[in-house]
């Protein structure tokens, strides 16, 4: 019987032994780094700070309580984007919020505070508005970093407007009185760049200036307005003239 066990138990070391180890899973990575409870450094260092919750309440319909119609904001909700910062890196998924206002961009995750960034920490940033992708980079205007709707059409061919609202005081409308101060938009800046490494530049509104600007493209550039009837101070006309001054300057 003794025999008996023993031999059972040897059998069963045996088998044991030329079992495979169970390897553990790896952990998967979290498509998105950035953790709720650390949204002020943003899990990427990225400068910022909490903001009082009054101040990101929402957007338009808090305004009117405190004596204010519109929204300072670009958009009336916050909008899903991702930016980038001045290193390069990429933060994914964020939910943004541009106040063009103050030139300020704001961003949060999900069930945590709202952070107000720091405009140095960031290059660019994207936000998503239904189909269309919206795209702002940050550039120095007049001593002052602002962001700038991008429109890249190519080598180095861009167009940039700076947007920006002020407020019409209340009681002073040209239609009659308001009981309510109001958010409205400026007529938008617009500016370009012909090519990598060219210098950011704005847009004239007088043609003469505007076809100096071109250099030698100028005369190609006003053929070009003539016979298709285009005016540099329409941003949808601009972005047609620039994308026919990046075409010949391949040919």
């Amino acid at each position: 019987m003794k025999m008996l066990n023993v031999l059972l138990l040897a059998i069963c070391f045996l088998l044991t032994a030329r079992m495979p180890a169970q390897t553990q899973e790896p952990k998967k990575e979290n498509s998105v780094p950035v953790k709720s409870n650390q949204v002020q450094s943003m899990a990427y260092q990225l400068d910022g700070r909490a903001l009082d919750e009054r101040f990101v309440e929402l957007f338009s319909s808090t305004n009117r309580n405190k004596g204010y119609k519109g929204t300072p904001y670009l958009f009336e909700e916050w909008k899903m984007g991702s930016l980038i910062k001045t290193g390069g890196d990429t933060i994914p998924n964020l939910e943004l919020a541009y106040d063009v206002y103050e030139g300020e961009l704001i961003c949060q995750v999900k069930n945590a505070k709202a952070v107000l960034l720091d405009p140095g920490q960031v290059h660019s940033f994207f936000m998503r508005d239904g189909e269309e992708q919206l795209y702002y980079e940050r550039h120095l205007i007049d001593g002052a970093s602002r962001f700038l709707r991008t429109y890249p059409l190519g080598k180095g061919f861009n167009i940039y407007a700076l947007q920006s609202k002020t407020v019409r005081q209340a009681n002073n409308t040209p239609y009659g009185t308001s009981q309510y101060h109001e958010y409205v938009d400026k007529p938008e800046i617009l500016y370009l760049r012909l090519g990598e490494g060219a210098p950011l530049q704005k847009v004239e509104r007088n043609k003469k200036k505007f076809l100096e600007l071109m250099g030698e493209y100028a005369g190609e550039v006003e053929r070009y307005m003539k016979i298709e009837g285009l005016k540099q101070t329409k941003l949808e006309d601009l972005k047609k003239l620039i994308a026919y001054v990046a075409q010949v300057s391949q040919d």
